[in-house]
């Protein structure tokens, strides 16, 4: 982690709360206190390239850090701007940045997916419940899914426990 990003990170914290807390009956969840530090835009196409890396680096950076508090054997690595997961049976999740698009890319076992930060939900998706507020996020350009979301599914999936990751 940069300085610059540390510093921006300081007061946030991840914890993995106890089952009986968790929602679902979640055996672990990894919670993200605060936002990614920086506010403002609607949709990733207007921001600019050091807005972008910023917010990805934060969620990037996070997502590692999550992963030292979960008991689930899950190995996590941030080398160059890409997030690799790696899971007891040797599958992988693969998260990075597209600059170029102003995109996150995952990459899991279920297939390949796009999100891009402050896209609301088209009428018709198949969206839950919180990707339909008007707070900006970042949503798969498909089903309008959200980041979090679809990380606590491919990673339960992947890891065969049940965990969950909250960005707040």
């Amino acid at each position: 982690m940069t300085a610059s990003n540390a510093a921006k990170m300081k007061g946030r914290r991840c914890a993995v709360l106890p089952a009986a807390r968790a929602k679902n009956d979640m055996a672990n969840t990894l919670i993200q206190d605060g936002k990614d530090g920086i506010t403002g835009m609607r949709d990733t196409l207007q921001m600019d390239e050091s807005e972008f890396h910023k917010r990805v680096d934060a969620i990037l950076e996070t997502v590692e850090a999550a992963f030292d508090n979960v008991e689930a054997d899950i190995d996590s690595d941030l080398n160059g701007g890409i997030l690799t997961i790696t899971f007891k049976n040797g599958s992988k999740v693969i998260v990075n940045r597209q600059t170029p698009n102003r995109e996150i890319w995952v990459a899991a076992k279920s297939g390949g997916f796009h999100f891009r930060f402050g896209i609301k939900p088209s009428e018709g998706h198949n969206a839950n419940d919180d990707a339909s507020n008007d707070a900006p996020a970042w949503h798969d350009t498909r089903s309008a899914e959200l980041l979090e979301r679809l990380l606590s599914r491919v990673v339960s999936m992947q890891s065969e426990s049940v965990i969950a990751i909250t960005f707040r």
